[in-house]
């Protein structure tokens, strides 16, 4: 039987981002490309989206939370085919990117 993404929701807010770092940390460098920008989770090279994040689809409020650390807890590159991509960003999903680096190689 699924359990329900709201049972996180029994945990304080401090908690559930420990588990949201934890699990949506990444050990590679993300990079904006080729993604929908009516998505901003195929904001990343990644072919599939964390297993977390796309279960919590069905709790918004969780879902935004975890999206939030997700941003916050990765690296991301930044060069000259990805800038274009890099600008459809929403401005909010902006401010929550943390480790951004630019290659202008």
């Amino acid at each position: 039987m699924a359990q329900s993404p709201n049972k996180l929701k029994r945990f304080a807010p401090e908690i559930r981002n420990v588990i949201f770092e934890y699990a949506l940390r990444l050990p590679i460098t993300l990079i904006p490309k080729g993604f929908d920008a009516t998505d901003e989770n195929r904001a990343t090279t990644i072919k599939e989206v964390p297993t977390l994040l796309a279960a919590l689809r069905a709790a918004p409020d969780l879902y935004e939370e975890a999206l939030e650390v997700f941003y916050r807890s990765n690296r991301f590159i930044l060069d000259i085919d990805s800038f274009r991509n890099f600008c459809r960003l929403k401005g909010k999903t902006v401010q929550l990117i943390r480790n951004l680096y630019v290659d202008l190689r």
